[in-house]
């Protein structure tokens, strides 16, 4: 009779690892169109910072600083999300604590960078936000491409 019971406790846990791997799955995907998001919002807001260094419209400052206000709220939406991969995976093959950390400063950094550029709206200051905004750009994409590398790894 034991052995009996040894096959469907076999497919189960089977079938609970499958079923494990697709939820990984599924939040890697959730964290990197985060990602694109981001990427996709602050290419918009480039584009209203032009419109806005062009015209000085007060509506296109309201709008960057709406756009950025969405930025904010995605970086946060990225962070809970990796925080609840870390948690499904705390003792993969990896140093979960080292790259958490790492990522965790990266999104802290990207969450000043917003600070400063919404400081700069808020003074004026259209050309240094722009600037300040390529950068933005570039460490996100950076972040993104650690943390790309990061889900692959812990995938494998």
């Amino acid at each position: 009779m034991a052995q009996g019971n040894e096959e469907p406790v076999g497919e189960l846990e089977q079938g609970i690892l499958r079923l494990k791997d697709l939820i990984d799955g599924a939040m890697k995907d959730a964290i990197l169109e985060a990602g694109r998001e981001m990427l996709e919002t602050q290419n918009e807001m480039m584009e209203l910072l032009k419109q806005l260094k062009e015209n000085n419209d007060p509506a296109a400052r309201e709008a960057v600083l709406k756009k950025l206000k969405k930025l904010q709220e995605k970086l946060k939406e990225l962070q809970q999300k990796l925080a609840r991969l870390q948690e499904r995976s705390p003792y993969e093959n990896q140093n979960p604590a080292q790259r958490t950390s790492e990522r965790q400063q990266e999104a802290q950094d990207l969450e000043s960078q917003m600070e400063k550029i919404q400081r700069l709206l808020e003074e004026g200051k259209i050309d240094e936000a722009m600037k300040m905004l390529e950068d933005l750009a570039k460490s996100t994409q950076e972040m993104m491409a650690g943390l790309q590398e990061d889900l692959e790894d812990v995938g494998s």
